[in-house]
């Protein structure tokens, strides 16, 4: 699994591709926490952008409920966004829509962050494609 991390804004994007299971969680879990913490030392909310995640396994569901919980602790926002329809399933049953909000894009769930990380991905985005 690949995970990248980016900063838009206030905001820091967590782009997630290919499975999370068994094997990925470890090193996922420890990219995540890691995200937690600099999102709290810069005041910042984490978005996930699950728009590449093929999979989402037991290990890794409770990797995301363990660090929502101490995103929560740390006044921490946790967004997730373009959730394909086998996560979104796995998400929906394990009520983790009760911990994370959900967008159906990233564009939509940084317009929630602020005007500031929308427009600054925006025009990432912009770039990549010119």
């Amino acid at each position: 699994m690949k995970v990248q991390r980016q900063k838009f804004g206030n905001a820091l994007v967590l782009s997630l591709e290919g499975r999370l299971d068994h094997e990925t969680t470890p090193e996922f879990r420890e990219e995540l926490m890691g995200s937690v913490r600099q999102a709290a030392g810069d005041e910042l909310t984490l978005v996930l952008d699950l728009a590449k995640l093929d999979y989402l396994s037991s290990p890794g569901l409770n990797a995301l409920i363990i660090a929502s919980r101490t995103a929560r602790k740390e006044a921490v926002n946790i967004h997730a966004a373009a959730l394909q329809p086998m996560v979104r399933e796995t998400w929906e049953i394990s009520h983790l829509t009760l911990l994370v909000q959900t967008f159906p894009t990233v564009e939509e769930a940084l317009q929630v962050v602020s005007l500031d990380a929308a427009s600054a991905y925006a025009a990432a985005k912009a770039s990549i494609k010119a």
